[in-house]
């Protein structure tokens, strides 16, 4: 038995990593290079009989001197841009070529084609491509599609909701799937296993019915899902048993509103906006280390968003008992000095008002080279609960429950800008913490710069307390039980040069990945960098940040109302990498602290 949950667990963290891998060389974005879903042709149909949009038919070419401000819709093709063009390309039936120099403002869909020199031009809007044509004939001026041709499919309509619209199933991998499909919508039992392998839930596994309805503009989701953990083997128990349901109504694609609300029990994880879950797990099963801390959540929240385009703006409230999670001694592959403690978490019920903002104008989500990227987030909460942080088990005498009333602000700030066919610079900048007027955060919200994550040249919870000295990386002034983020507040600022290596280290495991029809049919795609498969590249970066303490100020760690500290109490560190995607392979040296020795980490996504 132990050795057939190590089998799975392995199949459920490596295989996602290569499905990763292979799923970046499709020529389209975020979706399987297969036929387009019905809401792409009516999007691309729409816009093609748009009376601003210029229609052409058969090979057309953008000269280098036309400046069309508006969408340009092509049938047949190919379409060649030289020129610019200030708003969409739509490419129906058709492949798109882009030359040195030439820049497309707004999106570019293509269908029945492909997509080539994507280096070579300047794409400002979202890029999407599906192999499969679609049908369609002509009434009058207009194309209309015909019914009943086009497959529904479950990625229609997410484009970048992928990112943000909170279904809590981006980080799975699907095993098994039965999928019904019909003109309005589709359902499907699943059974998947996470990425988030730790030794709270092992390799937790999630089962249940998912179903879609279309209605005219807008759609029903509905998600139901067990969740079984597997630190205790196959037994059935409130330790090892939890759920997660979703319900949303939503009105509107690209531009609309939806609400809806969740019931759930389950797992989460401290400070997840430093590493990925899939990376979080991996560094759990294959080297027994843990860069994250977990407590449970049980309850439920019901939620508005507004969506606008590239930006998203979502309201919640939810009422939530916050539990400690019990650890056990799960799989490692490489096993070394043991694992680090868990730290405890503050327990009690909470009634939480959130808010937050998405921007996202990334080319792409998963390998962006231009486009801003910001979440920022706003959560209020009331309620009562037991400080346990700090202690290895309860007291004896255990701890009375107090009210608390906090305040927590969180910003993700990030900016791609290729500099030119072979480089790009990114640079990020993160901040929040405890607000004016609030509370002392709970455990569950206090925040760290170190690590991976952060300010890779200080190694993750690792401070020598009897050497002194201000710990600016986790502001914890004493050892506590499982190192533990005790910042209340932090800033970060993270810059990156990149460069092409023309070097694809991964072609051949993918190759052997992919074999079969899939293989010859679905040839490389152009690469980051514009050669014919992806290329590595070769990474500079720089890091700077540290926490404090709200207080009085005089220790160098607490520092009051709006006070920043000084820059040269900062965490600093430079370093190198090789990035392979999605593997890659860095080092870092603190400059801050030079006696500190050099750090080697992995990542398998970027850095940022």
């Amino acid at each position: 038995m132990r050795r057939f949950m190590m089998g799975v667990a392995a199949m459920a963290i490596v295989v996602p990593a290569l499905q990763l891998a292979a799923q970046k060389r499709d020529h389209e974005r975020e979706r399987p290079a297969a036929a387009a879903p019905k809401s792409v042709a009516r999007e691309m149909l729409d816009i093609y009989n748009a009376p601003g949009t210029r229609r052409e038919t058969g090979a057309v070419t953008i000269e280098e001197d036309e400046d069309v401000r508006g969408d340009v819709a092509v049938t047949g093709g190919p379409l060649t841009v030289r020129g610019h063009v200030r708003g969409r390309v739509v490419a129906i039936n058709a492949s798109v070529r882009l030359v040195h120099g030439s820049r497309i403002g707004g999106d570019v869909l293509v269908t029945g084609g492909g997509l080539e020199g994507r280096a070579a031009g300047y794409v400002g809007g979202d890029v999407r491509v599906y192999r499969d044509a679609i049908a369609y004939h002509h009434e009058g001026s207009e194309l209309v599609a015909d019914a009943g041709t086009d497959r529904e499919r479950e990625w229609a309509d997410r484009g970048r909701d992928r990112n943000r619209d909170d279904t809590d199933d981006r980080d799975t991998a699907e095993w098994w799937q039965r999928l019904r499909t019909t003109e309005h919508g589709s359902a499907s039992m699943l059974l998947t296993a996470a990425k988030t392998y730790s030794r709270v839930e092992g390799l937790p596994i999630m089962f249940g019915p998912t179903v879609r309805h279309d209605f005219g503009a807008g759609r029903v989701s509905l998600d139901a899902f067990g969740i079984f953990r597997t630190t205790q083997g196959w037994n059935w128990n409130p330790q090892t048993v939890g759920y997660k349901s979703r319900l949303e109504m939503r009105f509107g694609r690209r531009w609309g509103v939806a609400f809806g609300g969740k019931a759930y029990d389950q797992v989460d994880g401290v400070e997840t906006w430093q590493m990925s879950d899939l990376e979080t797990g991996l560094g759990a099963f294959l080297f027994q280390k843990d860069f994250r801390d977990y407590y449970g959540r049980q309850g439920g929240e019901g939620f508005v968003r507004l969506i606008g385009g590239d930006a998203e703006l979502k309201a919640g409230y939810a009422h939530e008992r916050w539990k400690n999670m019990p650890a056990t001694n799960v799989f490692a592959l490489i096993r070394g000095n043991g694992w680090r403690g868990l730290p405890t978490m503050d327990e009690g019920d909470m009634h939480l008002s959130t808010a937050s903002l998405t921007y996202d104008t990334r080319n792409d989500v998963e390998d962006p080279s231009n486009g801003w990227w910001i979440q920022a987030d706003y959560e209020r909460g009331d309620g009562t609960l037991a400080r346990l942080s700090g202690y290895a088990l309860p007291p004896a005498g255990g701890v009375v429950p107090a009210p608390i009333a906090y305040q927590r602000g969180f910003i993700d700030f990030r900016r791609y800008t290729r500099v030119g066919p072979d480089a790009q610079v990114n640079f990020r900048v993160v901040g929040g913490g405890r607000l004016p007027g609030s509370d002392p955060l709970p455990e569950q919200r206090l925040l760290s710069v170190s690590g991976p994550g952060g300010v890779p040249g200080f190694a993750f919870r690792e401070f020598d307390y009897a050497a002194g000295g201000l710990n600016t990386g986790e502001c914890s002034s004493a050892a506590i039980y499982g190192s533990p983020a005790q910042c209340e507040r932090i800033a970060l600022a993270q810059v990156e040069f990149r460069g092409s290596l023309n070097f694809n280290f991964f072609q051949d495991v993918l190759d052997r990945y992919e074999p079969g029809p899939r293989r010859s049919a679905n040839p490389p795609r152009p690469g980051r960098w514009g050669s014919r498969t992806r290329s590595g590249s070769w990474v500079l970066f720089a890091d700077a940040g540290r926490g404090w303490l709200v207080g009085a100020p005089g220790d160098g760690m607490h520092y009051t109302g709006g006070d920043l500290p000084k820059f040269d109490t900062f965490r600093t560190d430079v370093g190198v990498g090789l990035d392979f995607d999605p593997l890659g392979i860095y080092y870092a040296k603190a400059m801050s602290d030079q006696s500190r020795p050099g750090v080697i980490f992995l990542r398998v996504h970027h850095r940022f």
